[in-house]
């Protein structure tokens, strides 16, 4: 399954079978060159599914454009309502650049994106994993946060955490 771009959230969907199965679901925003997702690498949820029909949500977040389900079993299976929950920083739309070079202009908008799914209530490193902060380019962050959002309210959340933690806990150079 396809969504079309790359999304940060939980993945759910209905699944109906008639028989015990075992399914594996792997989600990803990358494919390759044979259009598979690379099964080898990536981060996959197990599910033993009993007879019946079934609401599922993945608990973890993950980065997902591209969605495999691998099914074990003899069984008739149907798959519906692929769907993602998103969980990422809220696009207020206040920050915008275009030109005439539609090259440039398609950077621009996948920066934009890969900021805004980068970003939860704080930058950063990546989008799913161990989704931790990346504060060593908050600095730098914040300004294209600023700049493409029109939004600060994360840099100033974290600068506020930082005034409020007491210096006295900072062990060896680190600090909330």
């Amino acid at each position: 399954y396809d969504f079309n771009e790359s999304n940060v959230g939980f993945l759910g969907f209905t699944i109906k079978t008639n028989q015990e199965i075992k399914i594996d679901i792997v989600a990803t925003e990358l494919v390759k060159t044979d259009g598979m997702p690379p099964y080898e690498f990536n981060t996959g949820t197990r599910l033993f599914v009993k007879p019946g029909e079934y609401e599922f949500t993945c608990f973890e977040p993950a980065l997902i454009r591209y969605v495999r389900f691998y099914i074990t079993g003899n069984a008739e299976v149907s798959i519906s309502n692929i769907h993602i929950i998103t969980y990422c920083y809220p696009d207020l739309h206040e920050g915008y650049f275009t030109c005439s070079d539609d090259d440039v202009n398609r950077l621009y908008n996948a920066s934009r994106r890969t900021l805004i799914l980068n970003t939860l209530d704080i930058f950063m490193d990546c989008p799913d994993r161990e989704r931790g902060g990346w504060l060593c380019d908050s600095f730098w962050t914040a300004r294209a946060a600023a700049l493409m959002l029109g939004d600060t309210k994360v840099e100033k959340a974290f600068i506020e955490n930082y005034l409020l933690t007491d210096s006295s806990l900072y062990n060896y150079g680190f600090f909330p």
